[in-house]
């Protein structure tokens, strides 16, 4: 692949650089261990300083996307080998699945739409931006309990061809080397409008619970705002708090 750098360009180094190296450690090679070229080298082929090339490794270094080690080099952290807070969040299919559900998908669409207002601004992008986004209804016993819609910033750079038949946050890691880290979530009851119910089968104004959240990444950048709605009939969340002591 060709290697550079534009010192014209609006957007700061440190920046293009990070652009750089997340396009690099998807080449094939690199994800199955090649290590990448010395930071000498690589700032040397870039016209760049090594500190502005080793900011943008540390920072994927703390997204545990790549690993050094000294007198070794940087090399792609293996999928599966890494930990995280990511632990106590699981999928709509693995939660299901830990409680011995198997989970059905009715309806898929994953395409490009204009950014509503409540999106563009949690992604401070620009309102009718067209991005991408994932709209899904799913269940389980033959049953519709969930619509999901999934926006994704544009930062991603996704294409429309991504496989989401695997689990959504391994595709993003796996395509995007982008790593989901942390959700700030809210949850309110609504009443189900013509087209919620119509997704999901229930009448107009059952009652819904409506999870919104916006996902980031470890450095605090967004990408992902989900808007779901669960049968309150079908589906119920609980949450355990541990009251702290003085």
């Amino acid at each position: 692949m060709t290697l550079s750098i534009d010192p014209g360009h609006s957007v700061p180094l440190h920046a293009q650089v990070e652009s750089l190296l997340r396009t690099m450690i998807r080449e094939p090679a690199y994800r199955k261990g090649k290590l990448l070229p010395p930071e000498t080298e690589l700032a040397m082929r870039l016209g760049i300083s090594r500190s502005t090339l080793r900011a943008g490794i540390e920072r994927l270094v703390n997204e545990g996307l790549l690993v050094r080690k000294r007198g070794h080099g940087t090399r792609v952290v293996p999928p599966g080998t890494h930990s995280s807070r990511m632990e106590s969040w699981e999928s709509f299919t693995r939660e299901m699945a830990a409680q011995g559900v198997a989970v059905q998908t009715f309806t898929t669409q994953y395409e490009l739409r204009r950014a509503p207002a409540v999106v563009a601004d949690a992604f401070e992008i620009k309102r009718n931006t067209r991005i991408y986004v994932l709209e899904r209804v799913r269940g389980f016993e033959d049953k519709r309990v969930v619509h999901f819609l999934s926006w994704f910033h544009p930062r991603l750079k996704l294409t429309g061809d991504e496989d989401f038949a695997r689990p959504l946050y391994e595709v993003l890691e796996s395509t995007c080397c982008v790593r989901a880290q942390h959700s700030h979530e809210c949850i309110t009851a609504v009443a189900a409008d013509d087209v919620l119910a119509g997704a999901l089968e229930v009448p107009v104004g059952a009652p819904l619970l409506k999870r919104e959240r916006r996902v980031t990444d470890p450095g605090d950048r967004p990408i992902e705002y989900a808007i779901n709605h669960y049968r309150c009939d079908r589906f119920e969340y609980t949450i355990d708090i541990t009251r702290k002591t003085p």
